[in-house]
């Protein structure tokens, strides 16, 4: 029998040679590539290089505004029955803030932004929210700011001008209802023909009449409506913003307001 006989010198370089013929095969194999984001439709749980190919679904958002069940025609005229009165709608602006998302199979992803919609701006009647890991099927949100998201001044870089077009008025009084931050809306148009109004809800004497609404359930989809039914901002008790009484320093009427337009929204 022939017996092999391993000396220091001989194991020392057994190991050298083992590890080098390790590097060079790891070395030599080639990295794997895919999407590494786990909320991505594509997910590839092999991949150690993402290659940017992430793919996600997302939900186009069109706003809609209504009377009596038809689209609004927006401006001066035409007007449109309310009994007792009829009313004009020269434009509504709002912002939806808390927005949450819900899916089928993955848990509620809360969107850091707002909505701002501009009937003036036909760009901001259709919105899209990207980099979802699926269809969505429901959503939540809130009419105007809470009160910690209300800062005066937060949001003058904001798109589209919101800053300029939503802020409310600060006079730098404790008591006066002018104590900055943002309306929640602006509904205005002419009432019989003849008075303006100003419909315009926020955060009057620096209290919270922001709207959170329930959540929405609908059909897994890419896109959904939401529609205002303006006539239910004065169904019961109706309130109109008139020049001989004001309502954004009135408080009752805010909460008036706030109180009606749990009933203001849809989705479809």
């Amino acid at each position: 029998m022939n017996m092999i006989y391993i000396t220091k010198n001989n194991f020392s370089r057994f190991i050298y040679f083992t590890i080098i013929c390790i590097v060079i095969s790891s070395c030599g194999d080639d990295p794997i590539y895919g999407c590494t984001d786990e909320m991505a439709l594509n997910y590839n749980a092999n991949a150690k290089e993402d290659d940017d190919s992430c793919e996600f679904e997302s939900l186009q958002i069109n706003f809609k505004h209504v009377i009596n069940g038809d689209d609004i025609e927006f401006g001066n005229e035409p007007f449109y029955d309310h009994p007792p009165n009829t009313y004009s709608v020269r434009r509504i602006l709002y912002v939806l803030s808390d927005i949450t998302l819900y899916f089928a199979d993955n848990p509620p992803l809360s969107i850091s932004d707002f909505l701002f919609v501009n009937t003036d701006n036909e760009e901001t009647l259709t919105q899209t929210i990207d980099d979802l890991p699926e269809l969505c099927s429901g959503i939540r949100f809130r009419l105007g700011f809470s009160s910690s998201d209300n800062i005066d001044y937060q949001y003058i870089n904001a798109d589209n001008q919101f800053h300029y077009n939503m802020v409310w008025p600060n006079l730098y009084d404790e008591k006066s209802s002018s104590q900055g931050g943002y309306h929640y809306m602006k509904l205005e148009g002419k009432l019989n023909d003849t008075i303006a109004y100003n419909t315009h809800t926020g955060p009057s004497y620096g209290n919270d009449f922001s709207i959170l609404y329930p959540l929405f359930d609908f059909s897994s989809t890419s896109s959904i409506s939401i529609i205002m039914d303006v006539n239910n901002w004065y169904e019961d008790p109706i309130v109109y913003n008139i020049p001989a009484g004001g309502i954004m320093d009135d408080e009752d009427k805010q909460s008036d307001l706030q109180d009606n337009g749990h009933n203001v929204f849809s989705v479809e």
